[in-house]
């Protein structure tokens, strides 16, 4: 305990608050202002279940963070949420279709990465640079929405395909389960 007083004493001021800040955090934290400005939904709206970062043999790929409605205290098929992904690094849309496809594969959703993708759905795939924050908007009842830096990219009204996709990070099958847990708050 000595120890870890003389570490807190010597720490900046600015980092002991944010570290301060890191363990305080319940993790209910409501959507970006920015982000929902973008969606045009209202920010008070949603809670921050979760998030994760994601490696890829140690190269820092995404974080991702899951935001659901106020009451909602995990991810249902019923009911509304939103996966955002912020890249840390560039993608080929190429690159993303396949290492998708891979997951849905493992996930027993596609028999072999060639039979996941149509040729319109390949259409939809596109290159992301670092920084770029990709949204899925799922909405069981309605049309879910893909966004790229809150811009309406893809739409999609079948509930049942979507929330397949999101299985990638949400099933308990999921092929990363640490992000998966991250996601739902099960640090």
């Amino acid at each position: 305990m000595i120890m870890v007083r003389k570490v807190i004493r010597k720490l900046p001021p600015v980092i002991f608050a944010g570290v301060l800040g890191m363990f305080l955090s319940t993790g209910a934290l409501a959507l970006p202002q920015s982000l929902a400005d973008k969606l045009e939904v209202d920010e008070a709206e949603w809670n921050k279940l979760g998030e994760a970062r994601y490696r890829r043999l140690m190269i820092h790929v995404y974080d991702a963070r899951l935001w659901v409605s106020n009451n909602d205290e995990e991810p249902a098929r019923d009911r509304p949420l939103m996966l955002e992904i912020q890249y840390a690094r560039s993608l080929s849309a190429e690159e993303l279709a396949e290492h998708t496809a891979e997951d849905m594969v493992e996930l027993g959703q596609c028999e072999s990465v060639e039979d996941c993708w149509s040729e319109e759905e390949l259409a939809r795939f596109e290159d992301v640079e670092r920084g770029d924050d990709f949204v899925i908007w799922y909405r069981p009842d309605g049309t879910s929405g893909f966004y790229l830096n809150g811009e309406l990219r893809s739409e999609n009204s079948d509930a049942g395909e979507v929330w397949d996709f999101l299985a990638i990070w949400l099933s308990p099958d999921s092929p990363y389960p640490r992000v998966r847990d991250g996601l739902l708050g099960d640090r």
